[in-house]
């Protein structure tokens, strides 16, 4: 109900839609953030179990 309230809201549904267009949802950005995660967790593999060597 608030998405149909805010759609019948012009001056929300402009903010909204603005918001939205001002995002980078390019590969390349996807690329930047899950380089950034890998390189964090290479450097500290204590947070991922995953990143620990196995016996």
């Amino acid at each position: 109900m608030r998405a149909l309230a805010s759609y019948r809201d012009r001056t929300c549904w402009t903010r909204i839609m603005r918001a939205g267009m001002e995002r980078d949802f390019s590969w390349a950005a996807s690329a930047r953030r899950y380089g950034a995660l890998y390189e964090t967790l290479v450097a500290h593999p204590e947070i991922s179990p995953r990143m620990r060597a196995h016996p």
